[in-house]
């Protein structure tokens, strides 16, 4: 209903209560402003009605003068319609092209790589500064209703959502729920839509779309949407949502081809910055183990305590292990390493998440981070695969006895019992920490702790608030210790 006659009805209303009154010059005001109401709106709509009726005399006239053009007259008039229009969506492509190369100035410059607050090269701020940055263009600058930007997790290869832009609270709500957002880009034929190599067109869920198109306009509130792949090294790294609610403004063909050249550029980026990351690890990384050394320990602990989510971290250490490498040789010495660091890594994959990080701190001393959920099971099985594996390094008399005979470090001959490990665990579920450097506190008191006893065992501190400079007798007792040997 237009504005002008729901006025005019509120009008109308209003002198039909005063004329209920039992004043006279109410029901005076009444009658007037019922006459002038029902004028006012005679007249509008006769002017509406005469403009319109030209209008369309209007329109009947271009057409008989178009009619009584010779066929020659009206291919060029066809031409002219037309060639308006190519110049219409030539300016819009070009302006396009533009903006292109904008965003691709903006995704592919290595000062993006690099947390200002750190000055360090982060992979997450990394690839959220892009993501934020694509998104934002897409709505701002080429003018789609709403965005999304979804990258895949290298080791995991679940699909994430990043960043996204165009949505109410209510839609916001529902894709930052990530039981949600989970549960809908697990399902299967919604998966493989998200992390195919080719793209997906849908102008309008209307006409002839399928149910699986039907739900993710759905999910999105959209009526035309697209996704393209974005590819990085020679895989899927993710891909580029776009949708549009209105069912005038289409996502289109052309859509599509600045689409694909914005993932192309994507991809560009991505690879740039997977590539960046990946020689920092390599450089960082242990020459016996492979795994990831200090740099990438501490990136790991400083992400565990900024991101403030449930954390658990475990340091392991080789208990005995300079006596054995004394009395072996180094040669063996860096098989039992090795032979920890499969025993670690087994440990992770059978009883940990697939995001679970495996570093090698130096000498016989690892770190595990992990969920608070997972980190007993994940340390009795490291245990047990230690305890069952690492005797077979010991020489047939060796292992009988239960010892090797060595030196200490002041150079005295004592007997050493074979290796075992001890596990300290230092998680956020009990105490709030707030900086790495507490973890690391925490970390070599506990481990202290742990190698008080004899045989390999794992340790967590469930004590609270502060940690004292010395532990007194209350404090251990809420150290919860597990040990397989005593």
């Amino acid at each position: 209903m237009p504005l002008k006659i729901k006025i005019l009805v509120l009008f109308s209303l209003l002198s039909l209560s005063l004329f209920f009154s039992s004043r006279l010059e109410l029901k005076l005001i009444s009658y007037a402003s019922l006459i002038f109401s029902l004028s006012f709106l005679f007249f509008s709509e006769a002017k509406e009605r005469m403009e319109k009726e030209k209008k369309v005399k209007a329109l009947l006239e271009l057409k008989d003068l178009y009619n009584d053009l010779d066929e020659q007259a009206k291919l060029i008039v066809q031409t002219d319609l037309r060639l308006g229009k190519t110049e219409e969506e030539l300016s819009k492509r070009i302006s396009g092209l533009y903006i292109l190369q904008d965003i691709g100035r903006v995704i592919s410059n290595t000062k993006n790589f690099f947390d200002p607050s750190t000055q360090r090269f982060n992979l997450k701020y990394s690839l959220d500064k892009i993501a934020k940055s694509i998104s934002k263009a897409l709505v701002e600058r080429l003018e789609f209703e709403k965005s999304a930007i979804f990258l895949v997790d290298k080791k995991s290869h679940k699909i994430n959502y990043c960043s996204g832009e165009g949505y109410n609270l209510q839609e916001q709500q529902k894709i930052n729920d990530g039981k949600i957002l989970f549960s809908f880009l697990e399902e299967k034929e919604i998966k493989e839509v998200f992390a195919k190599r080719s793209s997906t067109l849908v102008e309008d869920i209307s006409s002839f779309s399928s149910k699986l198109e039907e739900k993710i306009g759905s999910f999105f509130n959209v009526s035309s949407f697209a996704i393209v792949p974005i590819i990085a090294q020679g895989s899927i790294a993710g891909s580029i949502f776009v949708g549009n609610g209105l069912h005038y403004d289409k996502i289109d063909e052309q859509d599509l081809e600045f689409l694909s050249i914005l993932a192309e550029q994507t991809g560009i980026a991505l690879s740039n910055i997977y590539l960046h990351q990946e020689t920092i690890e390599a450089l960082d990384a242990n020459p016996l183990t492979k795994l990831p050394g200090n740099i990438s320990v501490n990136r790991k602990l400083r992400d565990c305590v900024a991101r403030k989510l449930p954390f658990a971290v475990c340091y392991v250490d080789i208990d005995e292990f300079k006596a054995f490498n004394d009395c072996y040789g180094f040669e063996v010495g860096d098989k039992a390493i090795q032979q920890a660091t499969n025993i670690l890594s087994n440990a992770v994959k059978t009883k940990g998440n697939p995001a679970d990080f495996i570093g090698h701190i130096g000498g016989d001393d690892f770190i595990l981070v992990t969920t608070p959920d997972k980190f007993e099971s994940l340390c009795e099985e490291a245990i047990k695969s230690f305890d069952k594996q690492i005797p077979a390094l010991y020489d047939a008399e060796d292992r009988e006895n239960g010892y090797i005979i060595s030196k200490t470090r002041q150079g005295k001959v004592r007997k050493f019992p074979l290796m075992s490990i001890s596990i300290a665990v230092v998680s956020n579920i009990h105490r709030k920490v707030a900086h790495v450097a507490q973890i690391g506190e925490l970390g070599a008191e506990l481990k202290k702790y742990a190698k008080s006893f004899k045989g390999s065992i794992w340790v967590e501190d469930k004590r609270r608030g502060k940690r004292r400079k010395k532990s007194n007798a209350r404090d251990k007792r809420m150290i919860e210790r597990r040990d397989k040997k005593k």
